[in-house]
């Protein structure tokens, strides 16, 4: 069947179709006419469908006429297949199956489906579809109304043959999917074999329906006879309807399938935007080709010589639609790119900037590539315009609609932008394999290596009797900038066409004073020459070569070569040494665990008895060191890292003879190097390497590497005991200091606030403390205004008393200052908290509180609110003087008249009480359910003097209450506000 037609089927099939380059499917139901538009009854249907039979010749004609039209025109594929089949609606059952034979005798001849294998399958379907549809639309009406109770039976039989209708209507569209897979011939026989066999079960249908309408239209009362009949016909078609279903499903998902597998989009997966445009960015290799020249290599010079390599490791990844394509379902070994300019589309090509190296898919539609550079030219254009490239995906050939003419098929993605980025290649030492950690390249000018002292500029030191891989010391390197630099291993190197080669540095070195060559006394082998072995067969007066080639020190060429383009890209020098044992450092992990003196830091020492056990034992491969041969081989040379720093002062004293018991290693730290202490355990960490070398390199280092930790315990700091006449629960209070007696008016001091909080604390004030440590007495923060700053006793201060000293310190006066903020401190009293802090060592980095205790400011004066003379309810005005108490702190009374109390009210600078507010009236003294006189019909007032007069203007009152006068007194620290509760008494003589 044409691939065309295919898609429309399939698209009338599948729910949510799929993204093609075709039109959507039209629905051609609207389109076919109805076999039969009307009925006169069962008579008449099959009369008609008799006359059927006797003009099939002509309706055979017609319909192959129309089949072949079909396959021809997809546009009207589906109708001009349904309208064959109206046409051949009357075709004899026997015809269909002969037809249906030749048609498999055909297939049986030929490899492959032809164009008229196809035409004949839809001929053959249209028939079946039009004799079933012949069927469907007898019409059952008159019969029903004839037969009574028995049409319910006819009305099923009519809704079981539309089922048939609706099931084979499907089978023509799998029928054609059936001509469309020519892959399987075999397959398609099974298929055919299966609706034959369905044929062959309608025909049996068919002459059972023929027989029942006949029965029925011949007489009614025979209906009752034919319902076993009806039965049997009900059970054939449940069983068709099923092989129909199930047929037609196995090929829907056939197809379903195969059209799923074809790739509809591509999406890159940016790791990187330049300008917001998602970018792919290639690195490459970019140097300047070396030529020797002058008896010195150096840069090329000309045209041409500045070469670009790349790895073809650029990765990129690219996302699939449908996620299920695999490797299969696309053509790997054709991806391409399509570039171009970005400001004009007009000058496509493929593959001249980049082109794919590698490419797999994995199992969630993600396409992973790995990139590299068409040419040498560079992606980044200067005329500041930008390269663009889109992936071209080709769609695999078994995904490709092949009868429709289609003989390639290419998806592509959006435009990316291209960028490139250089580094330079040069050789470089592998981190930690040269001698020299200062030096991470070897010398690119020979004249340094050979103006060299002996034992100068060593890069490595090689076991005389042993090989040695110079790949172990040397690698590539990417030269960004002079502070960055990056290796690169062998395997990149050789992705970038490079790689690295060694050779004996062919001028004479002769350092020594017996102008030894030491260039004789090496040889190169192996891959790049990269296998240094020492020559020890030489020999120098009478001894041994072995004995001789010890300390020798060859110098060796390292050259970075390009081997695609042959250029030299890089030579560096180095000189290794030939030494009696390996050079690999040994090295030692020394604890140590001490504690410390808070005051003064703690110390540590190693004695050579120490140093035997831990160290010497252990060297010459555990075979032991006499102290005799350590000092011989190594004796002062170390190097102790770090230096004096945070962790401590380390000394070394090897060459001592005196006694063992000599420290070799001394260890030293401050109290300030202890760090922040707490109270309780302390442990803090120190290190320290200390490195010993053989002077003329030829025993290894040895490496110790020191941690110390101290350990520091803090006591617990305390206050001292106090005396319960002046403190309680930790707290004071503090009143103004007394008044001065006798005192003379004018000549005594004012009242005023000075109290020595350390009254009442018996010594020692605080306990625990050690020598070094000191401690300090200051108002806790965020309280707001507190007081004046505490004021010491002479010789004492913020953080100035210790246990050695406070038994000296009597003093420190807490006081208010007399202005707004004191004032309100002073007339409304206030709980001061004040800390005792310590410093543990007497370092500020380890201060903390210990300890608070209280000042309570207790208000300067109170008013005495119940002392007014009592007033009786009466109509006629009231009067009475209100009283104004005044006590102070001490509860002494302070009075405007003679004696001591009058001695207070000057003391306190009193003024006369002033009355400016609203009297009330309430339940009780303290102003209980106050309220207004005006609510209960009363008025009073008080004059200057505080004469205070009442009346009753309505019914007299029932219960005693109290008149509430409020009063003011001014004095030097302030206010004091309140109320005078004046008794108010009912009138007795009421009752």
């Amino acid at each position: 069947m044409n691939k065309k037609i295919l898609n429309m089927m399939i698209c009338s099939l599948l729910t949510g179709g799929m993204a093609t380059n075709f039109v959507a499917c039209k629905d051609y139901d609207d389109d076919i006419t109805e076999i039969n538009n009307t009925t006169d009854g069962l008579t008449q249907q099959l009369k008609e469908l008799y006359a059927a039979l006797q003009t099939a010749n002509a309706d055979v004609v017609a319909a192959k006429a129309a089949a072949v039209a079909a396959a021809d025109d997809a546009a009207k594929a589906i109708e001009v297949a349904k309208a064959a089949a109206a046409e051949a609606k009357a075709e004899a059952l026997k015809e269909v199956i002969a037809q249906t034979e030749a048609l498999q005798k055909q297939i049986d001849a030929n490899a492959t489906l032809s164009k008229e294998n196809a035409e004949a399958i839809a001929a053959l379907v249209g028939r079946i579809n039009g004799i079933e549809q012949g069927l469907a639309n007898i019409d059952l009406a008159d019969v029903n109304k004839q037969l009574g109770e028995q049409a319910d039976l006819i009305t099923e039989a009519f809704k079981q043959i539309q089922a048939i209708q609706t099931q084979l209507k499907a089978l023509e569209t799998y029928a054609a999917q059936i001509a469309s897979l020519n892959s399987d011939v075999e397959d398609i026989k099974a298929q055919l074999a299966a609706i034959a066999e369905i044929k062959n079960d309608l025909k049996d249908l068919k002459e059972k329906a023929d027989a029942n309408a006949k029965a029925i239209k011949a007489n009614a009362d025979a209906i009752s006879a034919n319902k076993t009949a009806l039965d049997e016909l009900k059970e054939q078609l449940s069983s068709v309807s099923a092989k129909i279903s199930t047929e037609v499903a196995n090929g829907i998902n056939t197809i379903a399938a195969i059209i799923s597998q074809r790739l509809t989009s591509v999406t890159l997966i940016p790791d990187l935007y330049v300008g917001g445009i998602p970018t792919i960015s290639f690195e490459s290799a970019q140097y300047t080709k070396q030529v020797y020249r002058n008896n010195k290599w150096q840069d090329a010079t000309g045209s041409n010589v500045r070469v670009t390599v790349s790895n073809n490791e650029t990765e990129a990844e690219y996302r699939l639609n449908p996620a299920s394509v695999t490797n299969e379902d696309i053509i790997l070994n054709e991806l391409a790119f399509v570039s171009h300019v970005a400001t004009s589309r007009s000058a496509e090509s493929v593959n001249d900037l980049i082109n794919v190296a590698d490419a797999n898919i994995d199992g969630n539609g993600i396409l992973s590539l790995k990139l590299g550079k068409a040419n040498t030219v560079s992606l980044n254009r200067t005329d500041g315009k930008i390269n663009t490239v889109a992936l071209r995906v080709p769609i695999a050939k078994k995904h490709l609609f092949s009868e429709q003419g289609e003989t390639s098929a290419n998806v592509y993605s959006e435009y990316t932008r291209l960028e490139e980025s250089y580094f330079k290649p040069e050789i470089i030492y592998i981190k930690g394999a040269n001698i020299d950690s200062n030096n991470t390249h070897p010398y690119a000018d020979s004249t340094v290596v050979y103006n060299s002292a002996a034992d100068e500029n060593i890069a490595r030191t090689i076991v005389f009797n042993e090989n040695y891989d110079l790949y172990k010391l040397i690698e590539g390197c990417k030269f960004y900038s002079a502070d960055k630099h990056v290796a690169i291993g062998m395997e990149q190197l050789h992705k970038y066409g490079l790689d690295i080669r060694f050779d004996v540095a062919t001028r004479a070195y002769q350092p020594t004073e017996d102008k030894t060559n030491q260039q004789e006394w090496v040889s190169l082998s192996g891959e790049n020459n990269s296998i240094l072995t020492p020559v020890t067969n030489k020999a120098s007066g009478n001894k041994p070569g072995n004995e001789t080639i010890v300390g020798k020190q060859p110098i060796i060429r390292v050259s970075l070569v390009d081997e695609v383009n042959s250029n030299v890209v890089d030579v560096r020098y180095f000189k290794v040494k030939f030494t009696a044992t390996e050079m690999t450092p040994v090295t030692f992990n020394w604890d140590i665990e001490s504690n410390a003196r808070p005051c003064e830091g703690a110390s540590v020492n190693m004695t050579w008895d120490e140093v035997a056990k831990n160290i010497l034992v252990n060297l010459n491969n555990g075979n032991g060191m006499s102290k005799e041969d350590f000092n011989k081989i190594y004796g002062t040379n170390y190097v102790i890292t770090p230096a004096n720093d945070n962790n401590g002062i380390f000394t070394v004293d090897v060459i001592n003879e005196a006694s063992a018991s000599i420290p070799v290693f001394s260890w030293s730290v401050t109290k300030e190097q202890l760090g922040k202490l707490k109270v309780g355990e302390n442990s803090t960490s120190f290190s320290k390497k200390v490195t010993f070398s053989n002077p003329e390199g030829l025993y290894p280092d040895i490496v110790i590497n020191f941690k110390w930790t101290v350990n520091t315990k803090i006591e617990v700091v305390s206050l001292g005991k106090t005396d319960d006449i002046k403190w309680a629960n930790n707290t004071m209070k503090v009143y103004v200091v007394p008044m001065e007696i006798p005192y003379v008016k004018g000549t005594s001091p004012k009242a005023h606030y000075a109290t020595n909080i350390l009254e009442g604390r018996i010594k020692p004030y605080v306990n625990g403390m050690i020598s070094c440590a000191s401690y300090d007495i200051d108002f806790a923060s965020g309280q707001g205004y507190v007081g004046a700053p505490l004021e010491f006793q002479n010789g004492f201060g913020h953080w100035a008393m210790t246990s050695a000293n406070q038994a000296n310190l009597n003093n420190i006066t807490y006081s208010i200052e007399n202005n707004e903020n004191g004032k309100t401190l002073a007339s409304n009293g206030k709980t001061i908290k004040i800390n005792w802090s310590s410093d543990i060592n007497g370092l500020s980095n380890n201060r903390y509180v210990f300890a608070t205790i209280n000042l309570q400011v207790l208000p300067i004066l109170n008013l005495n609110p119940e002392n007014a003379k009592a007033i009786t309810d009466n109509s006629a005005v009231q009067s009475t003087d209100v009283a104004v108490t005044i006590t102070d702190a001490y509860g002494n009374l302070v009075a405007n008249t003679t004696g001591l109390a009058a001695d207070y009210w000057d003391f306190y600078g009193i003024e006369e009480p002033t009355f400016n507010g609203t009297i009330m009236i309430a339940d009780d003294a303290t102003g209980k359910n106050s309220r207004s006189l005006e609510s209960l019909n009363m008025a009073a007032n008080v004059d200057a003097n505080g004469k205070l007069t009442f009346q009753n203007n309505g019914a007299p009152i029932q219960a005693d209450a109290y008149l509430m006068v409020p009063v003011q007194v001014n004095h030097i620290w302030g206010q004091l506000k309140g109320t005078i509760a004046v008794p108010l008494k009912k009138n007795a003589n009421l009752n």
